[in-house]
């Protein structure tokens, strides 16, 4: 696990940290794929992560967050999964987006001034 993503996981999980973490289904179906494939423990292990990490909740889907989807998608003509996690992001007023992927904030800065994005580099 990358070495900020560590530090902020420890943060969320600190019940005297302010930060709260929150991740959208589309993020959880992604991190549940690969323990699917390696079996049930590696699925039982994440399934509980999801369901219990202190201070992360997971945001659903409904008919708002597919309108701002479908805004997101729109605008800087994102993939519709990647839309999915900014529109959850922004309906439940996050201040920051964490991601590996270094096109999302070329992509997403000017469209979306008011988010904070947290490149998780690979060194």
């Amino acid at each position: 696990m990358h070495h900020l993503a560590r530090h902020l996981f420890r943060r969320i999980a600190d019940d005297g940290d302010p930060l709260t973490g929150y991740l959208s289904v589309v993020s959880a179906a992604e991190l549940l794929v690969r323990p699917i494939r390696a079996g049930a423990a590696d699925l039982t292990f994440m399934h509980a992560f999801l369901r219990s990490y202190p201070n992360l909740h997971v945001l659903p889907i409904d008919l708002d967050v597919a309108l701002q989807a479908a805004n997101v998608r729109a605008l800087p003509k994102l993939p519709l999964p990647d839309s999915f996690l900014v529109a959850s992001a922004t309906l439940a007023g996050c201040e920051a987006i964490v991601t590996n992927d270094e096109a999302w904030y070329k992509r997403l800065g000017n469209a979306f001034p008011a988010l904070k994005w947290v490149y998780l580099s690979a060194r």
